[in-house]
């Protein structure tokens, strides 16, 4: 097909001489081979824009993967952490009930010792005679 355009367009110029008719064909070949050229030199920077796009995305799976193993890892860890504080504040109930248990104990032990004391120096009150009966 071009060489039918070629040969056309030689024979539409009559004012040119038989050797530059021909020596323009050969120009446009040239010309047909330099965009060829161009065009081949694109698909291969395409392709080479393509291949570091892959790798861009490989690296981009890789880090959002590592980022859910991170992710993982403090989900975990406020589970962990969840459970501990529960933990926590169930053994801090029973160490309060455990502290009033022991001050009412402590409570009464002090309130028996003043009976005690009272019952004693009532006593020694009526065996020196300062109280009688």
């Amino acid at each position: 097909l071009l060489h039918t355009i070629a040969v056309l367009h030689i024979s539409l110029i009559p004012s040119m001489s038989r050797q530059q008719q021909l020596k323009e064909p050969l120009l446009e070949t040239s010309y047909e081979d330099a965009i060829i050229a161009e065009r081949n030199r694109e698909v291969q920077q395409i392709s080479t824009d393509l291949l570091q796009l892959r790798e861009a995305m490989g690296d981009l799976h890789q880090l959002v993967g590592e980022q859910g193993q991170d992710l993982q890892t403090v989900h975990t860890t406020v589970e962990e952490s969840d459970l501990y504080t529960e933990q926590a504040a169930i053994e801090l109930e029973s160490a309060l009930r455990h502290q009033q248990k022991a001050r009412r104990k402590l409570a009464c032990i002090a309130f028996l010792i003043l009976i005690l004391l009272g019952v004693i120096v009532v006593i020694i009150l009526f065996s020196t005679g300062v109280l009688k009966t």
